[in-house]
């Protein structure tokens, strides 16, 4: 199931096969699927007050992208709008950015900001046939493109929507990791069950940058550039890092656990973060990021539009 989560950078889903040493590579392997329908009112306001991280990677996209005046861009995952806004500054008066995001609860939050040339819309990206194809001089997907399944269906409908010439940007966790956070969720839950419960936890669909590359290039895509950046930001407390946790996947972290033997997991994490935490920093998230810009060649259309709801 393919769902466009603008997940902040979701660390606690990385599943390590080397638990004992935080400073080895970690290698993600993906089990259950999020459920969009445990986000709440609450858990979107958190996102909202906590994703500075990925805006500030977003914005970074953004300006690889290139977005002139004029131009209609489509945002894939665009959560409460933050990255929405700041890409319409940039292709008004005359363009106009789309935002699609599955919570209701977060593009409620995005149209209350009332951001002018923007257009937001409950959708998600495993249904694109509502928007025509060579439509979009821009389409990006900021820390989303992990939490869709299948991958090469997705590339290939935003190809379909894409202009002659339309550009690709992404962002996405790397499938290696290198993080003592993720670490210490490993730990703690092991610790408390005595095992890794993979197929019971949330986890995304991480994959390498050579499978990207690849998959760009099967769906007809020319690769601009692909490149791997490490980002650390920080956090102010363990309770905050765990609210972090939940709003950036709409409740699902632990969500396959009981509750019970999740409130223990959770403690056992805060004690470990509080080992951790930084004086006058806090603790100290690492993540590693693919950062992807690609086109469409211009000598390359799609078939016409299908019908869907209303588009600008």
């Amino acid at each position: 199931m393919n769902i466009t989560i603008k997940s902040n950078l979701i660390f606690y889903y990385l599943f390590c096969l080397y638990l004992c040493f935080f400073d080895e590579p970690i290698e993600i392997h993906a089990s259950s699927a999020v459920s969009v329908s445990r986000d709440t009112a609450a858990l979107a306001r958190s996102y909202q007050k906590l994703s500075l991280s990925q805006y500030s990677q977003g914005m970074k996209l953004i300006q690889l992208l290139k977005i002139k005046p004029g131009e209609k861009i489509l945002d894939i995952g665009c959560g409460t709008g933050e990255l929405t806004a700041y890409s319409a500054q940039l292709c008004a008066p005359r363009g106009i950015v789309v935002g699609i995001d599955p919570s209701p609860y977060r593009i409620d939050l995005a149209r209350k900001k009332r951001i002018k040339y923007c257009s937001f819309q409950v959708a998600s990206s495993d249904n694109l046939s509502a928007f025509p194809s060579n439509h979009f001089d821009v389409v990006y997907l900021n820390y989303v493109f992990h939490w869709i399944a299948d991958k090469k269906s997705v590339l290939k409908e935003i190809f379909r929507i894409l202009k002659p010439g339309g550009r690709l940007g992404i962002t996405m966790g790397d499938k290696q990791q290198n993080s003592t956070v993720f670490a210490i969720l490993m730990t703690s839950i092991k610790e408390t069950m005595g095992k890794i419960p993979y197929g019971e936890l949330v986890t995304p669909y991480y994959i390498s940058k050579e499978q990207l590359l690849q998959l760009a290039n099967q769906c007809g895509y020319s690769v601009d550039s692909l490149t791997v950046e490490e980002n650390i930001h920080y956090l102010n407390s363990p309770t905050e890092v765990i609210e972090f946790f939940e709003a950036s996947d709409f409740g699902n972290f632990l969500g396959g656990i009981p509750q019970q033997t999740k409130t223990k997991i959770i403690h056992k994490m805060k004690e470990k973060l509080a080992q951790i935490s930084i004086p006058g920093r806090g603790i100290e998230m690492k993540y590693r990021t693919l950062i992807f810009v690609g086109h469409k060649p211009k000598n390359k259309s799609s078939p016409r539009p299908k019908l869907g709801f209303k588009n600008p």
